[in-house]
């Protein structure tokens, strides 16, 4: 008999939480608001991943969002896209304006690190050179101020690549030396 009171009164208090919890919910009032940000005339744009721990931003307090957007030009010099892959550039979306930042002169291809609270951005940007190693385009480290590229070049190497932007100014990035590594080397 006590095992049927309490399983009742168990019973009367979901049914009070399952009707109370909708007036709850519907009291909150969340209001989202969903914005296609758009391309440069290509099939779609992104954002990046955001790396380890998160370092890297593609949205500020200040609402600006950064990522890459496709071209409606196919892209000659990338081939891991079936059936065709598109040139992408880095923007900025700032106050419903979509801002195509381009790429370094001589350069097609711009890809996106992150952005700042002062609406800088980092990634990289091809630079029309290529890679005498691997025959790929040479992407360098840019940073995007006044929505112009500005390369960062490397240290030493050809390859470098822009991944955060503090709100200070400080970058973090990666890049080729040009020292070959003497641990990757065969003996012969």
């Amino acid at each position: 008999m006590k095992r049927r009171k309490c399983t009742l009164i168990a019973f009367n208090l979901v049914v009070c939480a399952a009707v109370a919890l909708p007036n709850q919910l519907a009291a909150q009032r969340v209001r989202y608001k969903l914005i296609d940000i758009g391309t440069f005339g290509g099939p779609a744009s992104y954002f990046t991943d955001p790396g380890v721990g998160g370092t890297s931003k593609v949205l500020n307090n200040r609402g600006m969002l950064a990522g890459k957007a496709e071209l409606p030009t196919p892209d000659p010099d990338n081939g891991n896209c079936p059936p065709v892959c598109f040139v992408t550039h880095v923007f900025r979306w700032d106050n419903g304006v979509l801002t195509d930042l381009g790429a370094l002169t001589g350069g097609e291809d711009s890809d996106i690190g992150g952005i700042n609270a002062r609406g800088w951005v980092v990634g990289c940007s091809t630079t029309g050179e290529t890679d005498p190693f691997t025959n790929a385009p040479l992407c360098h480290a840019t940073l995007w101020r006044r929505n112009q590229p500005e390369d960062l070049g490397t240290v030493g190497g050809y390859i470098s690549n822009a991944f955060h932007v503090a709100d200070g100014g400080q970058i973090a990035g990666a890049s080729t030396t040009g020292t070959p590594d003497q641990s990757k080397v065969s003996p012969q």
